[in-house]
């Protein structure tokens, strides 16, 4: 079976179906799909493998590429229908560990729905803590510069409670 990548939109995830061979050969191809349907703004990204029938380090290589894009950016990744040989490439790459590996689209586009609300906070809470003696107002993008990724999560759990209760009236 030739190489095919299909892109739709689900939502808010960009999901690839990819079929056939993905190899050095056909990885540009898969690199071209993932530039015009992921664009710079994308930030949930499901490949579907359940018709790929092989996968070699170049296509290795796209996935980390991805995944490491849509995590630097807050954003999620999942794979999904990857038959026992592609599988067992994952595996003995150590992807498998990296990102979500599920039975079906079904399951990866709740996965990614739960997940992608979570990096959403995350994103709010690293804002939030990077706004360093600027006047009150409403919420800029702070300048790039590392936060203590204990306070962020420490802000992500205080976002997720809600807002505080109105007291005494």
């Amino acid at each position: 079976m030739a190489f095919a990548a299909r892109s739709e939109k689900v939502g808010d995830v960009t999901l690839f179906a990819l079929s056939g061979q993905l190899d050095s050969r056909t990885a540009p191809e898969l690199e071209r799909e993932i530039a015009k349907s992921l664009g710079k703004d994308g930030r949930s990204a499901l490949f579907d493998l359940t018709e790929l029938e092989f996968v070699a380090s170049a296509g290795l290589r796209i996935v980390i590429m991805v995944g490491k894009r849509l995590s630097s950016d807050g954003g999620v990744i999942a794979l999904c229908g990857l038959n026992p040989s592609v599988r067992e490439v994952f595996e003995i790459a150590g992807f498998a560990k990296l990102f979500p590996i599920l039975a079906n689209r079904a399951e990866a586009l709740a996965n990614l729905a739960a997940r992608s609300k979570s990096a959403g906070i995350g994103r709010l809470a690293d804002r939030i803590l990077h706004q360093r003696g600027e006047p009150a107002g409403p919420l800029r993008l702070a300048p790039a510069s590392a936060a203590d990724p204990e306070r962020v999560a420490l802000a992500a759990r205080i976002l997720l409670r809600g807002p505080a209760p109105k007291r005494g009236k």
